[in-house]
Protein backbone atom coordinates (compact mmCIF):
# COMPACT_ATOMS: atom_id res chain seq x y z
CA UNK A 1 0.00 0.00 0.00
CA UNK A 2 1.34 3.42 -0.97
CA UNK A 3 2.14 5.60 2.03
CA UNK A 4 0.27 8.92 2.24
CA UNK A 5 2.27 12.10 1.76
CA UNK A 6 1.84 15.46 3.48
CA UNK A 7 1.87 18.05 0.72
CA UNK A 8 2.93 20.84 3.10
CA UNK A 9 6.29 19.48 4.26
CA UNK A 10 6.74 16.73 1.65
CA UNK A 11 7.28 14.00 4.25
CA UNK A 12 5.26 10.83 4.66
CA UNK A 13 2.09 11.45 6.66
CA UNK A 14 1.01 9.19 9.48
CA UNK A 15 -2.54 9.10 8.16
CA UNK A 16 -4.98 10.55 5.64
CA UNK A 17 -8.64 10.07 6.46
CA UNK A 18 -11.96 10.92 4.83
CA UNK A 19 -14.07 13.74 6.30
CA UNK A 20 -17.84 13.51 6.60
CA UNK A 21 -20.45 16.27 6.59
CA UNK A 22 -23.07 16.48 9.38
CA UNK A 23 -25.59 14.76 7.10
CA UNK A 24 -23.26 11.78 6.67
CA UNK A 25 -22.11 12.61 3.16
CA UNK A 26 -18.44 12.45 2.17
CA UNK A 27 -16.75 15.87 1.98
CA UNK A 28 -14.32 16.93 -0.73
CA UNK A 29 -11.60 17.28 1.90
CA UNK A 30 -9.31 15.00 3.88
CA UNK A 31 -7.73 15.09 7.34
CA UNK A 32 -3.95 14.76 7.37
CA UNK A 33 -1.98 13.66 10.43
CA UNK A 34 1.70 14.56 10.10
CA UNK A 35 4.50 14.50 12.68
CA UNK A 36 5.86 17.79 11.32
CA UNK A 37 2.69 19.69 10.41
CA UNK A 38 0.28 18.35 13.02
CA UNK A 39 -3.34 17.56 12.21
CA UNK A 40 -5.10 19.63 9.55
CA UNK A 41 -7.91 19.38 7.03
CA UNK A 42 -7.30 20.21 3.38
CA UNK A 43 -9.68 20.45 0.44
CA UNK A 44 -8.95 18.19 -2.49
CA UNK A 45 -8.61 21.18 -4.82
CA UNK A 46 -5.88 22.79 -2.71
CA UNK A 47 -4.19 19.47 -2.03
CA UNK A 48 -3.80 18.91 -5.77
CA UNK A 49 -2.05 22.26 -6.29
CA UNK A 50 0.08 22.66 -3.14
CA UNK A 51 3.32 21.27 -4.59
CA UNK A 52 3.24 23.25 -7.84
CA UNK A 53 1.03 26.20 -6.94
CA UNK A 54 2.80 27.36 -3.77
CA UNK A 55 6.50 28.08 -3.29
CA UNK A 56 8.31 26.10 -0.59
CA UNK A 57 8.45 29.13 1.73
CA UNK A 58 4.66 29.45 1.69
CA UNK A 59 4.22 25.73 2.37
CA UNK A 60 6.64 26.02 5.29
CA UNK A 61 4.63 28.95 6.62
CA UNK A 62 1.35 27.04 6.33
CA UNK A 63 2.85 23.97 8.00
CA UNK A 64 3.93 26.17 10.90
CA UNK A 65 0.39 27.49 11.31
CA UNK A 66 -1.18 24.02 11.20
CA UNK A 67 1.34 22.66 13.71
CA UNK A 68 0.81 25.58 16.09
CA UNK A 69 -2.96 25.10 15.83
CA UNK A 70 -2.55 21.40 16.65
CA UNK A 71 -0.48 22.28 19.72
CA UNK A 72 -3.40 24.48 20.86
CA UNK A 73 -5.86 21.63 20.35
CA UNK A 74 -7.33 23.13 17.17
CA UNK A 75 -7.62 21.91 13.59
CA UNK A 76 -7.22 24.30 10.66
CA UNK A 77 -9.02 23.62 7.39
CA UNK A 78 -6.97 24.67 4.39
CA UNK A 79 -8.70 25.67 1.17
CA UNK A 80 -7.50 27.80 -1.74
CA UNK A 81 -9.06 30.90 -0.17
CA UNK A 82 -8.19 30.21 3.48
CA UNK A 83 -4.56 29.37 2.64
CA UNK A 84 -4.09 32.71 0.91
CA UNK A 85 -5.77 34.50 3.78
CA UNK A 86 -3.65 32.72 6.40
CA UNK A 87 -0.48 33.67 4.55
CA UNK A 88 -1.61 37.29 4.28
CA UNK A 89 -2.56 37.56 7.96
CA UNK A 90 0.37 35.67 9.47
CA UNK A 91 3.80 36.99 8.54
CA UNK A 92 6.84 35.05 9.66
CA UNK A 93 7.62 35.66 13.35
CA UNK A 94 10.77 37.58 14.15
CA UNK A 95 13.73 35.71 15.72
CA UNK A 96 12.78 37.20 19.10
CA UNK A 97 9.23 35.90 18.73
CA UNK A 98 10.58 32.49 17.72
CA UNK A 99 12.55 32.34 20.97
CA UNK A 100 9.29 32.79 22.88
CA UNK A 101 7.63 30.10 20.77
CA UNK A 102 10.35 27.59 21.69
CA UNK A 103 9.95 28.43 25.38
CA UNK A 104 6.16 28.02 25.16
CA UNK A 105 6.54 24.68 23.40
CA UNK A 106 8.99 23.30 25.94
CA UNK A 107 6.92 24.61 28.85
CA UNK A 108 3.81 22.96 27.42
CA UNK A 109 5.49 19.55 27.23
CA UNK A 110 7.13 19.33 30.65
CA UNK A 111 7.26 21.02 34.05
CA UNK A 112 10.08 22.65 36.05
CA UNK A 113 12.39 19.84 37.09
CA UNK A 114 10.54 17.43 34.82
CA UNK A 115 11.95 15.34 31.99
CA UNK A 116 13.65 17.18 29.10
CA UNK A 117 11.78 17.56 25.83
CA UNK A 118 12.99 16.07 22.52
CA UNK A 119 13.33 18.63 19.75
CA UNK A 120 13.98 17.40 16.21
CA UNK A 121 15.38 20.10 13.94
CA UNK A 122 14.05 18.23 10.88
CA UNK A 123 10.51 17.72 12.21
CA UNK A 124 9.88 20.41 14.83
CA UNK A 125 10.91 23.54 12.94
CA UNK A 126 7.18 24.15 12.54
CA UNK A 127 6.93 24.78 16.31
CA UNK A 128 8.55 28.19 15.77
CA UNK A 129 7.18 28.59 12.22
CA UNK A 130 10.74 28.56 10.87
CA UNK A 131 11.60 27.98 7.21
CA UNK A 132 13.10 24.56 7.74
CA UNK A 133 15.52 22.81 10.09
CA UNK A 134 18.30 25.42 9.79
CA UNK A 135 15.96 28.14 11.03
CA UNK A 136 15.11 26.22 14.20
CA UNK A 137 18.74 25.22 14.74
CA UNK A 138 19.80 28.88 14.69
CA UNK A 139 17.18 29.82 17.29
CA UNK A 140 17.99 26.87 19.56
CA UNK A 141 21.75 27.49 19.39
CA UNK A 142 21.19 31.15 20.29
CA UNK A 143 18.96 30.22 23.23
CA UNK A 144 21.54 27.77 24.59
CA UNK A 145 24.24 30.41 24.25
CA UNK A 146 22.05 32.96 26.08
CA UNK A 147 21.30 30.49 28.88
CA UNK A 148 17.52 30.28 28.25
CA UNK A 149 17.55 26.52 27.62
CA UNK A 150 20.06 23.73 28.05
CA UNK A 151 20.68 20.50 26.19
CA UNK A 152 20.68 17.47 28.48
CA UNK A 153 22.08 14.75 26.23
CA UNK A 154 24.34 13.95 23.27
CA UNK A 155 21.99 11.65 21.37
CA UNK A 156 20.97 12.01 17.73
CA UNK A 157 17.64 13.43 18.89
CA UNK A 158 18.55 16.32 21.21
CA UNK A 159 16.57 16.94 24.42
CA UNK A 160 16.21 20.36 26.03
CA UNK A 161 14.81 21.92 29.17
CA UNK A 162 14.18 25.48 30.25
CA UNK A 163 16.63 27.15 32.64
CA UNK A 164 15.66 29.59 35.40
CA UNK A 165 16.54 32.43 33.02
CA UNK A 166 14.13 30.94 30.51
CA UNK A 167 11.33 30.69 33.08
CA UNK A 168 11.99 34.30 34.08
CA UNK A 169 11.54 35.38 30.47
CA UNK A 170 8.32 33.35 30.20
CA UNK A 171 6.88 34.90 33.37
CA UNK A 172 7.68 38.45 32.27
CA UNK A 173 6.13 37.84 28.87
CA UNK A 174 2.94 36.38 30.33
CA UNK A 175 2.50 39.31 32.70
CA UNK A 176 2.53 41.58 29.66
CA UNK A 177 -0.05 39.48 27.80
CA UNK A 178 -3.66 40.78 27.49
CA UNK A 179 -6.27 39.19 29.77
CA UNK A 180 -7.93 35.98 28.60
CA UNK A 181 -11.41 36.11 27.10
CA UNK A 182 -12.83 33.77 29.75
CA UNK A 183 -11.46 31.75 32.66
CA UNK A 184 -13.28 28.56 33.64
CA UNK A 185 -10.36 26.54 34.96
CA UNK A 186 -10.67 24.15 32.00
CA UNK A 187 -7.54 25.09 30.07
CA UNK A 188 -8.56 23.67 26.71
CA UNK A 189 -11.99 25.33 26.86
CA UNK A 190 -10.48 28.70 27.75
CA UNK A 191 -7.91 28.35 24.97
CA UNK A 192 -10.57 27.62 22.37
CA UNK A 193 -12.66 30.60 23.47
CA UNK A 194 -9.63 32.88 23.28
CA UNK A 195 -8.76 31.54 19.82
CA UNK A 196 -12.33 32.11 18.59
CA UNK A 197 -12.26 35.67 19.92
CA UNK A 198 -8.90 36.35 18.25
CA UNK A 199 -10.21 34.94 14.96
CA UNK A 200 -13.27 37.20 15.17
CA UNK A 201 -11.17 40.27 15.88
CA UNK A 202 -9.21 39.73 12.65
CA UNK A 203 -12.01 38.25 10.53
CA UNK A 204 -12.65 39.80 7.14
CA UNK A 205 -13.89 37.02 4.84
CA UNK A 206 -16.46 34.23 4.92
CA UNK A 207 -13.86 31.56 5.61
CA UNK A 208 -12.67 33.52 8.66
CA UNK A 209 -16.18 33.51 10.08
CA UNK A 210 -16.49 29.79 9.32
CA UNK A 211 -13.25 29.20 11.22
CA UNK A 212 -14.75 31.07 14.17
CA UNK A 213 -17.68 28.67 14.01
CA UNK A 214 -15.29 25.71 13.93
CA UNK A 215 -13.52 27.03 17.03
CA UNK A 216 -16.86 27.50 18.78
CA UNK A 217 -17.73 23.89 17.95
CA UNK A 218 -14.35 22.72 19.28
CA UNK A 219 -15.02 24.76 22.42
CA UNK A 220 -18.27 22.90 23.01
CA UNK A 221 -16.63 19.52 22.42
CA UNK A 222 -13.89 20.33 24.93
CA UNK A 223 -16.50 21.64 27.37
CA UNK A 224 -18.57 18.47 27.06
CA UNK A 225 -15.52 16.26 27.55
CA UNK A 226 -14.59 18.23 30.68
CA UNK A 227 -17.96 17.86 32.44
CA UNK A 228 -19.70 14.79 31.05
CA UNK A 229 -19.72 11.67 33.22
CA UNK A 230 -21.67 8.76 31.68
CA UNK A 231 -22.39 7.39 35.16
CA UNK A 232 -24.01 10.62 36.37
CA UNK A 233 -25.32 11.99 33.09
CA UNK A 234 -27.42 9.45 31.15
CA UNK A 235 -28.09 10.60 27.59
CA UNK A 236 -31.62 11.68 26.84
CA UNK A 237 -32.17 9.08 24.12
CA UNK A 238 -30.15 6.28 25.74
CA UNK A 239 -27.59 6.29 22.93
CA UNK A 240 -23.96 6.21 24.03
CA UNK A 241 -22.27 9.56 23.38
CA UNK A 242 -19.12 9.51 21.25
CA UNK A 243 -16.12 11.59 22.43
CA UNK A 244 -17.04 14.38 19.99
CA UNK A 245 -20.82 14.29 20.46
CA UNK A 246 -21.06 17.63 22.28
CA UNK A 247 -24.80 17.91 21.71
CA UNK A 248 -25.68 14.61 23.37
CA UNK A 249 -23.22 15.08 26.24
CA UNK A 250 -24.13 18.69 27.06
CA UNK A 251 -27.86 18.02 26.88
CA UNK A 252 -27.36 15.18 29.37
CA UNK A 253 -25.37 17.41 31.74
CA UNK A 254 -27.90 20.23 31.59
CA UNK A 255 -30.82 17.82 32.00
CA UNK A 256 -29.36 16.49 35.26
CA UNK A 257 -28.42 19.83 36.78
CA UNK A 258 -31.45 21.77 35.52
CA UNK A 259 -34.24 19.23 35.60
CA UNK A 260 -37.87 20.22 35.35
CA UNK A 261 -40.18 22.05 33.00
CA UNK A 262 -39.25 25.46 34.40
CA UNK A 263 -35.71 25.08 33.06
CA UNK A 264 -36.66 24.16 29.50
CA UNK A 265 -35.51 27.55 28.14
CA UNK A 266 -32.05 27.14 29.66
CA UNK A 267 -31.78 23.60 28.35
CA UNK A 268 -32.70 24.94 24.92
CA UNK A 269 -29.66 27.23 25.10
CA UNK A 270 -27.36 24.22 24.87
CA UNK A 271 -29.08 22.93 21.75
CA UNK A 272 -29.14 26.41 20.18
CA UNK A 273 -25.43 27.07 20.80
CA UNK A 274 -24.41 23.78 19.21
CA UNK A 275 -26.67 24.32 16.19
CA UNK A 276 -25.32 27.86 15.75
CA UNK A 277 -21.70 26.68 15.74
CA UNK A 278 -22.40 23.86 13.30
CA UNK A 279 -24.46 26.07 10.98
CA UNK A 280 -21.85 28.82 10.86
CA UNK A 281 -19.03 26.40 10.17
CA UNK A 282 -20.71 25.30 6.93
CA UNK A 283 -22.29 28.64 5.98
CA UNK A 284 -20.47 29.98 2.92
CA UNK A 285 -22.34 33.27 3.33
CA UNK A 286 -21.40 33.70 7.01
CA UNK A 287 -20.88 37.30 8.08
CA UNK A 288 -19.56 39.16 11.12
CA UNK A 289 -22.97 39.38 12.78
CA UNK A 290 -23.60 35.63 12.51
CA UNK A 291 -20.11 34.89 13.81
CA UNK A 292 -20.56 37.19 16.80
CA UNK A 293 -23.91 35.62 17.64
CA UNK A 294 -22.33 32.19 17.47
CA UNK A 295 -19.44 33.26 19.69
CA UNK A 296 -21.62 34.96 22.29
CA UNK A 297 -24.02 32.02 22.51
CA UNK A 298 -21.07 29.65 22.92
CA UNK A 299 -19.55 31.78 25.69
CA UNK A 300 -22.94 32.00 27.41
CA UNK A 301 -23.22 28.21 27.35
CA UNK A 302 -19.67 27.81 28.69
CA UNK A 303 -20.44 30.14 31.58
CA UNK A 304 -23.71 28.33 32.28
CA UNK A 305 -22.13 24.89 32.34
CA UNK A 306 -19.24 26.17 34.47
CA UNK A 307 -21.73 27.46 37.04
CA UNK A 308 -23.53 24.13 37.06
CA UNK A 309 -20.52 21.84 37.13
CA UNK A 310 -17.99 23.58 39.33
CA UNK A 311 -19.93 23.32 42.63
CA UNK A 312 -20.45 19.61 41.91
CA UNK A 313 -16.73 19.16 41.29
CA UNK A 314 -15.84 20.94 44.51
Amino acid sequence: MERPVCKLCGNFAEERSVLYAPDGGVRTATRVTCTTCGVYDVTMMLDATLFHGYPQEDRYRLSGLTRRATERGETIELSSSSAKQLLAENPLPSPIEQVDLVLEYLDGHTSPGGPPVPLSMEKDYTVVRALGAKGLQFIVNSMVKDGLIERTDTSALPHYRITMAGYDRLERRRKQAPPVAISTGWEKVDRHVAAAKARLNDAAFEEDFQQAGLLCRETLISLAQAVFDPERHPTLDGVKASPTDAKRMLEAVVAVHLAGESNEEIRALARAAIRAALALQHDRAADKRAALLCYESTVALVRLVALLAKPQAE
